[in-house]
């Protein structure tokens, strides 16, 4: 009993808690995802090294030390390797193969997106040579017979 009286003294008991320190159901506590003081003091430690961790990875580069360059260049270079073609067709992508300057993964990943920006430009080109279709509103006033008369006629209205 008195180690319960000890944890609820505590844990400051309130009516948002049960006799063992737990928020009871529905009661206001610590929404999702919110930190605690451990977790927040870490945060600040960590963003506090930050200008220390660079200067000591800048020295390490300068010294040669190759994990502190393979660090570096990790994050600097692309993941993937880039590829430069001077006309992107299916043609270049199957020299470049068969040169084995491309793998077979990279072909199949350029060969994807040459079909897409096909597709892309078709659309384009669709888009383009669609007419537009206008509406014209004709404004026959009730005094002028023979214009309505004329208007009738021609789109063939009795």
């Amino acid at each position: 009993m008195a180690q319960s009286a000890r944890c609820a003294g505590r844990l400051g008991m309130s009516e948002h808690r049960d006799q063992l320190g737990r928020f009871k159901p529905g009661a206001p506590g610590r929404k999702p995802g919110a930190l605690g003081r451990a977790p927040k003091m870490l945060l600040a430690q960590v963003r506090a090294m930050g200008p220390t961790a660079v200067e000591k990875l800048w020295e390490a580069v300068h010294a040669g030390e190759r994990w502190a360059v393979e660090a570096v260049l990790g994050y600097v270079l692309p993941r993937d390797r880039v590829i430069e073609l001077d006309r992107p067709a299916a043609e270049d992508v199957r020299e470049a193969l068969a040169s084995g300057d491309l793998s077979a993964s990279e072909a199949s990943d350029l060969t994807s997106a040459l079909v897409r920006l096909h597709a892309l430009e078709a659309a384009e080109r669709s888009n383009a040579r669609k007419t537009i279709s206008v509406d014209y509103t004709v404004r026959i006033d009730d005094d002028d017979d023979s214009a309505a008369e004329k208007y009738k006629a021609m789109i063939g209205a009795e």
